[in-house]
């Protein structure tokens, strides 16, 4: 049985992630920045959709640690939106 595939690929960088906030937000990106969550707040119902679309094309794969895109933004915004409730 040959390798995965997939233990080749190689996940984005901190700093391309950093990039592809600061262009979403018009802004320099800013970990400590408290206003992300008010910014990118109106995008949340398609986070969630194309969540769980990846969700969908990852379901039975016996490698979660390979899977490349993944997410656990449900969670994430399960918290967010708890802590906006308060």
């Amino acid at each position: 049985m040959g390798q995965d595939p997939r233990e080749k690929a190689i996940a984005t960088h901190r700093h391309d992630l950093a990039k592809k906030c600061s262009e979403l937000l018009g802004h320099k990106y800013d970990k400590s920045d408290t206003s992300v969550y008010e910014s990118l707040k109106d995008k949340i119902e398609m986070a969630k959709k194309n969540a769980a679309k990846l969700e969908k094309h990852w379901q039975g794969d016996p490698k979660p640690y390979l899977q490349n895109p993944s997410t656990n933004l449900p969670k994430l915004i399960a918290v967010l939106e708890v802590c906006d409730d308060n």
